[in-house]
């Protein structure tokens, strides 16, 4: 009975989804982390349209900015560093490309500003190329969370049809655990009825003859 039941199992594999649920879960990770390095991106945005607001930024106005710039960085390499290999590249060929470097161009004419000094930009520019990078990181995401989408209804999928799988094997299993128990009990049902077969033979027919015999014997 005990290896009846765990037969299912043996069959099946059940849980066996580790691979599948890791990769799902490194999906996710990044999703995290590129969605926060859009974030951090865009508040070093913001920084940047106020120092171009001043025309002449202050000394706390700069710092923020670099504090932003380099807190945009971190968290880019972040999701380099820990996100999926397939996104990490997608992401290094675009901070490869010409696109960043403009972006990076516009970011090092700021941090090489002087107190008080005028910032001569287009706001338009610096909102344009903002507005690339968000579009740039977003269609990350987007891809990101189809896939974890198809990975969920694979494991969804797997799932369902291994339990109807499981359903059919444990009713096969009981039913040849039901037709085994049938016959053991047909089996036992015969050996009484022999017994008892043999017994009432016995009380009705062999030991009346013997009890004649040895009283016909006695008599001689």
């Amino acid at each position: 009975l005990d290896l009846f039941s765990q037969l299912p199992q043996q069959l099946l594999g059940i849980g066996d989804y580790d691979i599948s649920d890791r990769g799902t879960l490194a999906n996710l990770t990044t999703t995290v982390l590129v969605e926060r390095a859009r974030e951090s991106l865009a508040l070093e945005g913001i920084s940047l349209q106020q120092a171009l607001a001043e025309g002449a930024p202050s000394q706390a106005t700069l710092e923020t900015v670099g504090a932003r710039i380099g807190s945009s960085d971190e968290a880019v390499n972040v999701a380099l560093d820990l996100g999926v290999p397939s996104t990490g590249r997608e992401i290094s060929a675009y901070l490869d490309g010409p696109a960043w470097a403009e972006y990076q161009a516009l970011r090092d004419r700021f941090t090489r500003l002087l107190i008080g000094q005028q910032v001569r930009l287009d706001p338009a520019v610096v909102v344009g190329q903002r507005a690339a990078i968000a579009a740039e990181l977003e269609s990350h995401e987007t891809d990101l969370r189809a896939t974890m989408e198809r990975d969920t209804a694979a494991i969804d999928s797997r799932a369902s049809r291994d339990l109807m799988l499981a359903v059919v094997i444990s009713l096969g299993v009981l039913a040849l655990l039901a037709g085994f128990l049938f016959l053991l009990a047909r089996s036992i049902r015969t050996s009484l009825g022999r017994v008892e077969h043999r017994a009432t033979t016995i009380a009705t027919v062999e030991l009346p003859s013997i009890v004649a015999m040895m009283r016909t014997e006695g008599d001689l």
